[in-house]
């Protein structure tokens, strides 16, 4: 017998029995349905956290931070040598300090297409009568060749370090009374409050407690503002609107108000009040020892790691999403193991009803195997015979299973995006059915199935001819 003959008994069969096929099939439509519909679940949020990474481009974005303090132990002097000279120390040890020559070094790592310093501070927008409160983003020119900042409304982004041109986003533009292309080569005074404002400030509060004349205020201020240095820098200067965007969240312009070059604000006394303590860092540190922090994008992810080594060598702390990435994805796959033994309770359940259908086939069909081995028939055919049966009753609740899982999916999927509209919030599709769990499901369905119909063809092998056709 081929397998065809094989198929068209096996149909035959389960044709005769409608009722119990169809309540066999329909369990084993469950269990995958379900199965495929958990593991759709878990891919469509696994697929929405791997595209915020990647949109926001954390897993091509390194966070590198200056390094404090003493000098590391790979830089000191080894104990019973004598100490070098101070000149020969610096050329030795390793840049810490986030300035532009440390910038031009992380651009010259292979790999490596932009690197520019972590620069956001609390400014105010002067247009006309208004003043509109903001928070300020300083980027280089060269970003948006790299990395995405939103979507332009109107206008371009800047094409040089040092003009004097400002990017607003569509709320500040709305803020200000104009639209995107009304905002377009205004020019607009940019405001900040610096460090030598918020001392002052302190100073005048702290000796009006001790009933200081105010003659004696000003001298004292005038005397710690110059001693500490801080008056030579501006706290205003005149931009021009170059474009209007719909800003996007991102690593290192997290939800910013406005964007600037980097040269334009260099000069610039400013400081941010988002952070208390990143505050008090800029207050209490010398404003020469370069930046606090500076990101580094490399052109792919797979070239993170190296150059995060070559950073950290240099003497840099070096902090990196990808490695966050790895562990939210070990979670996920755990996720997927728990919305997968929902869908397995639910096959483990559904192969008990093969095994009980399988067994009444072969308890109600003893007449029919004794003939077949009266007739010639080996054990390993009338094993076969009841194993492509099991196999066929696994295809077709597979097939329909998978059609159950897809529809799941889908009413699913439009309740959650639904609910995200009603909320305000971004509408995402939070199922996703990947095309390989198409021929996985089918196959796991087959397999189960076979699987269940192991003992109940057995049985069938070992029926004795002579004592079937003669209880009949």
């Amino acid at each position: 017998m081929i397998l065809r003959e094989f198929i068209g008994i096996s149909l035959g069969n389960l044709w005769r029995m409608k009722l119990r096929t169809a309540l066999t099939v329909s369990g084993i439509m469950i269990g995958i349905g379900a199965l495929v519909s958990m593991l759709s679940f878990g891919f469509g949020i696994q697929r929405n956290v791997s595209d915020q990474f990647h949109k926001m481009g954390l897993l091509t974005t390194l966070q590198v931070r200056a390094v404090t303090g003493e000098r590391s132990e790979a830089t000191s002097t080894p104990p019973g040598h004598p100490p070098v000279n101070q000149e020969e120390e610096s050329d030795q040890s390793p840049q810490r300090i986030l300035n532009a020559a440390a910038l031009d070094t992380f651009k010259a790592i292979p790999g490596v297409s932009l690197a520019y310093p972590l620069e956001t501070f609390d400014a105010y927008l002067l247009f006309g009568n208004d003043s509109t409160k903001v928070s300020a983003q300083a980027l280089p020119a060269v970003f948006a060749d790299h990395q995405s900042f939103g979507d332009l409304l109107n206008g371009r982004f800047f094409t040089s370090d040092t003009a004097h041109a400002i990017v607003l986003s569509e709320e500040v533009t709305e803020k200000l009374g104009l639209t995107p292309d009304s905002a377009l080569g205004q020019v607009i005074t940019l405001r900040t409050t610096g460090r030598s404002s918020l001392i002052n400030a302190f100073l005048d509060n702290q000796l009006a407690q001790f009933d200081i004349p105010p003659p004696a205020r000003l001298i004292i201020r005038t005397a710690a503002e110059s001693f500490l240095n801080r008056g030579e820098k501006q706290t205003e200067i005149e931009v021009t609107v170059c474009g209007v965007a719909e800003l996007r969240s991102g690593f290192g312009y997290v939800i910013k108000d406005v964007l600037v070059p980097t040269e334009t604000v260099a000069g610039l006394d400013r400081v941010s009040f988002s952070n208390p303590l990143e505050l008090m860092n800029i207050l209490s540190s010398d404003p020469d020892q370069g930046w606090k922090q500076a990101l580094v994008v490399v052109e792919h992810d797979s070239s993170l790691n190296r150059v995060s080594e070559t950073i950290e060598d240099m003497g840099f702390e070096v902090f990196s999403f990808a490695g966050r990435f790895d562990e939210i994805k070990r979670n996920f796959a755990i996720f997927d193991l728990m919305m997968s033994a929902v869908g397995f309770i639910a096959v483990i359940v559904s192969l008990m009803g093969i095994v009980n259908t399988m067994v009444m086939s072969v308890t109600e069909r003893k007449r029919e195997i004794g003939i077949l081995k009266s007739l010639g028939g080996e054990e390993s055919q009338i094993r076969l015979l009841f194993l492509v049966e099991s196999g066929v009753i696994g295809l077709i609740g597979s097939v329909f299973g998978l059609i159950l899982g897809w529809a799941v999916s889908e009413v699913g999927s439009l309740i959650f995006k639904e609910i995200m509209r009603r909320e305000g919030g971004p509408v995402l599709d939070m199922f996703l059915i990947p095309w390989w769990m198409i021929p996985v499901a089918l196959g796991f369905g087959i397999t189960v199935s076979i699987l269940a119909g192991l003992y109940p063809a057995a049985r069938a092998a070992h029926v004795d001819p002579v004592k079937a056709l003669r209880n009949e």
